[in-house]
């Protein structure tokens, strides 16, 4: 935002040095991502809307979920026309609209933490296993079985409907992992072809169980 820029950054301003493809304030730019990242090309944007429609037509996906305190309307947009899911998971003092406190920003560390070890509960062949999660250093994270494999979704478009009796097979085996979280008190609450992996073998794992809901 502008409250961050530097100086330099508002001079360039002043001396009309706002081109992208041939001012010196982009080459300085380049130059400082360049080595800072180690990356070879810089695309600048106009504006934080556009850089994230390129970041998410990269990082985004079917299967993929988007994990935030509160996504922006055109973040939120952004995420999903890619495919992906957006998760929000806002800090409990950010609820309190009326209280202080020092940071209402943060993500809810322990309900995201929450809900992945009641998704790590559940060992089943045809659910993609969650291992672990926890924090190391404030970061959190959550570590999930390798699977190798398309999802049900790429495997469609490339291969078309499928004779009737592996379609019966692929359901009977997602059924059998929804009634395995059901057993534990899961609820998917996204189930489609792009939450689906099917493995070389045949194998059918319902992916994206870490951010399920838990039943009462």
């Amino acid at each position: 935002g502008t409250s961050a820029m530097s100086h330099e950054q508002w001079s360039g301003m002043m001396r009309g040095d706002e081109s992208y493809a041939g001012s010196e304030s982009f080459f300085r730019l380049e130059k400082e991502v360049k080595d800072l990242t180690g990356f070879r090309h810089v695309i600048p944007t106009h504006q934080g809307r556009a850089a994230e429609r390129i970041l998410f037509s990269l990082l985004g996906g079917p299967g993929k979920t988007s994990i935030s305190n509160t996504h922006f309307d055109t973040t939120r947009a952004n995420v999903e026309q890619s495919g992906a899911r957006c998760v929000d998971l806002p800090s409990p003092e950010s609820r309190h609209l009326s209280e202080s406190a020092p940071f209402k920003g943060n993500i809810d560390l322990e309900a995201l933490e929450r809900e992945a070890r009641a998704a790590a509960m559940m060992r089943h062949e045809n659910i993609i296993q969650v291992i672990d999660c926890g924090r190391q250093d404030d970061v959190a994270y959550i570590c999930m079985e390798f699977v190798e494999g398309m999802d049900l979704k790429k495997w469609l478009e490339a291969h078309g409907t499928p004779p009737i009796e592996m379609a019966l097979l692929m359901m009977r085996d997602v059924c059998r992992g929804l009634e395995h979280a059901h057993g534990h008190r899961i609820i998917h609450r996204d189930i489609k072809p792009a939450n689906i992996m099917l493995t070389p073998d045949g194998t059918i794992k319902i992916m994206d169980f870490g951010l399920a809901r838990s039943g009462s």
